[in-house]
């Protein structure tokens, strides 16, 4: 074993007040920020689980003329319609409605959640099934046969996972519809119970099956379908705003002549992960001033605690420099114990950390998105090796400052050498 590591397990051992009281401060500290940034980094950070989530926008309408009892809308499909047909700043657009459906034919009815969408779905999130195909335009058609996408909880625990599902029959709300694909475990789908609160990304999804508009769809009420788009590569979302600002003129235009009386329609396109997150972006900032605080103080406690430390064993310092230690040696001794102290108070407060994030998982507020996300994953490692040697790092001018440093035997005479005979004959 070398000897700088000998010698500091020694110290460290010889001084259990010290030791134990850091230890446990950085456990503290260290599981406290890293159970915080896994929040941040669960949350805000983490890109959402879809190819290029940056180019992923939602879309809401407003209607100024009642902008104060419903301050924004969901999508009007005819006026979807419009922006599918006339846009030209997005790669691909859809709308859905999330429903429930009673699945039979297949042993007990059961109640399952059932999206209605356009064909464009999976070409704005870029997910393919496992088995089979998604759904495509064409199967919006009113001529076109029933089909549907079904979810891998349910083609698991309602089929076996039969790998022939394709092309069997299901039975949605008394209606047979052939499966054409399985979707991916975990896929998941932004939806918003109401129009002004935020998107979630609910997981439970057991089949989509196509969205066929009535016929007699007007420009007047029907805000009813959830919508989001992508934007094509380039494109920011002032232009995808400043596209639809002109379609949304036209419409307006119509929407009046059909309602008698003026109207103003504005289109909002905001970014995905905006509009998941919604409110809680401002609280979780202000959280990640917190962890900002805590480290300043803890880095300050650890500072003081190395520098008393230090000068309560300068006598050590002058019996090891009388026997030849040079100051390089010395200081490499307290810096392997800062190392020493920093890897056990980081791998405890790891664990405070993931015992902490398991409680705070149980018990989230309900409002708080991306709660399931939130997990210790490569950053949140990293996060919490950074704190951990940035910790140490703090302790270097405590050390280098070390008060009256002794610089050879000569520099302390008769008393170096009592001090040095006291401390043999203990």
């Amino acid at each position: 074993m070398p000897f700088d590591l000998r010698d500091a397990l020694r110290g460290l051992r010889r001084d259990p007040g010290y030791t134990a009281t850091t230890i446990l401060t950085l456990a503290l500290t260290i599981g406290a920020t890293t159970a915080i940034f896994s929040i941040i980094n669960g949350v805000l950070l983490r890109p959402l689980a879809y190819r290029e989530s940056h180019q992923l926008v939602a879309l809401r309408e407003v209607f100024v003329e009642i902008a104060d009892r419903y301050p924004v809308l969901p999508l009007n499909g005819r006026h979807f319609e419009e922006w599918q047909g006339q846009a030209q700043t997005f790669a691909a657009l859809a709308e859905y409605l999330p429903l429930s459906s009673n699945l039979t034919g297949t042993g007990d009815a059961t109640k399952i959640s059932l999206v209605k969408t356009s064909g464009g779905l999976f070409d704005v999130l870029q997910v393919a099934p496992i088995l089979g195909r998604p759904l495509r335009a064409d199967d919006e058609g009113r001529d076109a046969p029933d089909v549907a996408v079904i979810g891998h909880a349910l083609w698991r625990d309602r089929f076996g996972a039969d790998p022939a599902i394709v092309g069997k029959a299901i039975t949605l709300d008394g209606k047979p519809h052939t499966v054409v694909g399985v979707l991916p475990p975990g896929f998941q789908l932004p939806a918003a119970d109401r129009p002004t609160a935020a998107f979630e990304l609910t997981t439970r999804v057991d089949a989509i099956a196509p969205l066929r508009l009535p016929t007699d769809l007007g420009w007047v009420g029907d805000f009813n379908y959830v919508a989001i788009g992508r934007l094509k590569n380039g494109v920011s979302v002032e232009q995808a705003r400043a596209d639809l600002a002109v379609i949304q003129g036209r419409i307006a235009k119509r929407v009046s002549e059909e309602a008698g009386q003026p109207a103003t329609m504005r289109a909002l396109v905001i970014p995905l992960t905006e509009a998941v997150v919604g409110g809680a972006r401002r609280g979780l900032v202000l959280l990640m001033g917190a962890i900002v605080a805590v480290l300043l103080i803890a880095c300050a406690n650890l500072a003081n605690l190395s520098l008393t430390r230090a000068t309560v064993r300068l006598r050590d310092a002058m019996i090891k420099t009388a026997l030849g230690a040079s100051r390089a040696r010395l200081v490499g001794q307290l810096l392997t114990e800062q190392l020493i102290v920093a890897g056990a108070g980081g791998a405890l407060g790891m664990l405070v950390a993931r015992v902490s994030l398991q409680t705070f998982v149980r018990t989230a507020p309900i409002d708080l998105p991306r709660v399931a996300e939130v997990t210790i994953d490569g950053r949140v490692m990293a996060f919490a090796a950074m704190v951990s040697i940035m910790i140490t790092i703090v302790a270097i001018p405590s050390i280098c400052a070390w008060p009256k440093w002794p610089q050879s035997p000569s520099a302390h005479g008769a008393n170096t050498t009592h001090i040095i005979r006291k401390d043999v004959n203990r």
